[in-house]
């Protein structure tokens, strides 16, 4: 890979151009504009340290579909088209291939971009789970949103003046969420979740929670309602 430095307001790639390197955010701050039919350009995403752009144009054989422009100076660390097709390409396409499917199925994901959804898909941790396994426990720090692709769970909450007392409170389905409350909050988690079957669920990092599922955040703090019944903070 090979490091480059970029000014603030510099363009690193433009809608339209031909796409041959995949770029890796070292420092610094990046928008992401697109340009409608009317002409109109808009700034549509923001990449920070961590992220990366560039990867469509390659995976796709594609025109660039936005422009990247440093918001401040930037260090970038950059992929030709040649490394990236040997090491990387295949891979990708198949993960993205496999779970987009999947993850169009959950409902709350439904109406999300389909872009966003395949970046989604690349930061997926996928686990898999024993009937009476425990994800996590009531108070446990929470540092994973999941996503149910197989089976079903049960959250228990121990009673506030028993402790040793746990009760049913809540069931989750295939294509349900949770862990949610923990990321939304900044609380620790508030019950315990049990496997009832072996599953498979789809986790996301807090970091790819707060970054690629902020469209839906409202409606995410919406679907919290559910537990109102059983004193979750």
């Amino acid at each position: 890979m090979e490091e480059k430095k970029y000014k603030a307001t510099e363009t690193i790639i433009k809608q339209g151009d031909d796409g041959d390197q995949l770029f890796l955010v070292d420092q610094g701050l990046l928008d992401c504009k697109q340009r409608n039919k009317q002409n109109e350009e808009k700034i549509v995403k923001s990449y920070q340290p961590g992220d990366f752009f560039g990867e469509m144009a390659l995976l796709y054989n594609e025109k660039r579909a936005a422009t990247i422009m440093a918001f401040t100076d930037c260090v970038l660390w950059v992929l030709d088209k040649e490394t990236f097709d040997t090491f990387i390409k295949q891979p990708v396409l198949e993960k993205r291939q496999r779970y987009d499917g999947i993850l169009q199925k959950f409902p709350i994901l439904q109406q999300i971009d389909p872009y966003l959804r395949q970046q989604i898909a690349d930061a997926l941790h996928v686990v898999s789970f024993k009937a009476e396994d425990v994800v996590f426990k009531q108070k446990d720090k929470g540092d994973y949103f999941y996503l149910i692709q197989e089976g079903q769970l049960k959250a228990f909450k121990k009673g506030e003046e028993d402790e040793d007392e746990e009760q049913c409170v809540f069931e989750f389905c295939e294509f349900d969420y949770f862990g949610e409350l923990a990321m939304l909050k900044e609380i620790h988690r508030q019950a315990t979740i049990v496997c009832e079957t072996d599953c498979i669920l789809l986790g996301l990092d807090k970091q790819s929670f707060t970054k690629l599922l902020a469209p839906i955040h409202d409606v995410i703090k919406q679907g919290t309602g559910r537990y109102l019944n059983f004193s979750f903070n």
